[in-house]
């Protein structure tokens, strides 16, 4: 069994309130029986009752302590491993202190707020001989596979392109072009806060030459799919197939990973190297390069 304690700002935020959910569903009822959680702990940065409301808004079982301060759960000793999920601006500080602390860390994504600061975590940990992973949720679902030309990951050439917010500076679209130097292939990512879409849109399609697959509802837990062929008369759905709602929301293969790794004296993650996060820091700081894109020094400082 694995105890876990949670760092968040409050009961509002959902990708903790769902982490803790799903920490506390039963692992055989989706198939495995090698690894438990229990959520031993959760702290709020500014209050108890925040920390309170967070365990009652998940029903967190009563011998599941509350905190109001992150001090007081990194010094509880039945806390082994720390799930920080606090505005990413703060990762570095928190993690810092939780690898102090002798817990080990799963750390949301952004990792931190550059590379120098994801740097030093990373050297921490491994002078401590703690585990630390950035939460790639992803990365651990079932039906994930490794990619085809191995593990090697060689730095790609960067370019990118911010537009901001006028009011508030608040970088609101970016669009990344990287460019990979072995296959010479390039790859595209745009991300916008003003982007908006037809919730009963598919949320994702996968077109091929003689029709498409349209997946809807949460790409992570999809609703229903359909199957769409092209013809003389147009686009028509040939077949669709609804799902019931599954249980959870995918977050806890990745909480099932860190207790395998945990179990077997692990302290790096194979499926999302250390390494690698680094490098995606390394990226996401040369697009801050390239746009003059700085947080304030206190944020930034390490």
């Amino acid at each position: 069994m694995v105890n876990w304690g949670i760092l968040c700002r409050s009961s509002s935020q959902q990708i903790p309130l769902k982490f803790a959910k799903d920490l506390l569903i039963d692992p055989s009822t989706k198939g495995a029986h090698d690894v438990t959680h229990n959520l031993v702990a959760v702290a709020s940065s500014t209050s108890l009752q925040k920390a309170q409301d967070f365990l009652s808004a998940v029903n967190a079982p009563p011998s599941t302590a509350a905190y109001g301060s992150y001090e007081s759960l990194l010094a509880d000793p039945t806390v082994e491993i720390v799930y920080i999920s606090t505005p990413h601006s703060h990762h570095y500080q928190n993690a810092r202190a939780a690898l102090l602390a002798g817990k080990h860390v799963l750390l949301e994504k952004a990792f931190t707020v550059n590379a120098a600061q994801a740097r030093i975590l990373v050297q921490l940990a491994r002078e401590k001989k703690l585990f630390l992973m950035e939460a790639m949720w992803t990365r651990f679902f079932p039906l994930t596979f490794p990619p085809a030309s191995g593990t090697s990951k060689p730095a790609p050439h960067v370019s990118g392109s911010l537009v901001k917010y006028a009011p508030t500076g608040v970088d609101e679209t970016a669009t990344v072009i990287v460019t990979f130097p072995e296959s010479k292939t390039q790859g595209v990512a745009t991300a916008s806060l003003r982007v908006a879409s037809d919730p009963t849109d598919p949320g994702v399609r996968i077109f091929g030459d003689k029709g498409q697959i349209q997946i809807f509802g949460p790409a992570a837990r999809p609703l229903s799919i359909a199957v769409v062929t092209y013809g003389e008369g147009g686009p028509e759905v040939v077949e669709r197939k609804d799902f019931e709602i599954p249980v959870g929301h995918g977050l806890f293969w990745e909480a099932d990973a860190c207790a395998r790794y945990l179990a077997k004296g692990e302290t790096e993650s194979d499926v999302m190297p250390l390494d690698e996060t680094l490098l995606i820091m390394d990226v996401m700081d040369r697009v801050r390069e390239e746009n003059s894109l700085r947080y304030p020094a206190e944020v930034e400082g390490h």
